[in-house]
């Protein structure tokens, strides 16, 4: 927080999103700020989460805007569900929905 004494102004509102983004960061999982790799499911209650839902038998739908969660978030995922699931990522040139010719006039 110290910081942000003396800061003013669009300097400041930058300090405050990059902050907020770590924060982000570190609630998604700790490993994703650090750098670390480890991506234990103990350290993230978002991720000790999965072994409830997979006991109950119910279906997970998990959306991130960090693509470097995805592959550890699918990996550790496959292994609590028994399955391995569909990663989408947004850099997709294109996606064709053949039945969908639009707004209907």
């Amino acid at each position: 927080m110290q910081q942000l004494e003396g800061i003013e102004g669009i300097q400041r509102k930058g300090l405050v999103l990059a902050f907020l983004m770590r924060f982000k960061q570190i609630c998604n999982h700790p490993s994703q700020w650090s750098g670390d790799g480890e991506w234990t499911p103990e350290d993230s209650g978002k991720w000790a989460i999965a072994d409830v839902i997979a006991a109950k038998q119910e279906k997970v739908l998990v959306f991130t805007q960090f693509r470097e969660v995805t592959e550890p978030l699918s990996a550790f995922l496959g292994s609590v569900f028994g399955r391995s699931g569909l990663v989408l990522l947004s850099d997709l040139q294109a996606v064709v929905f053949p039945t969908w010719r639009g707004p209907e006039t």
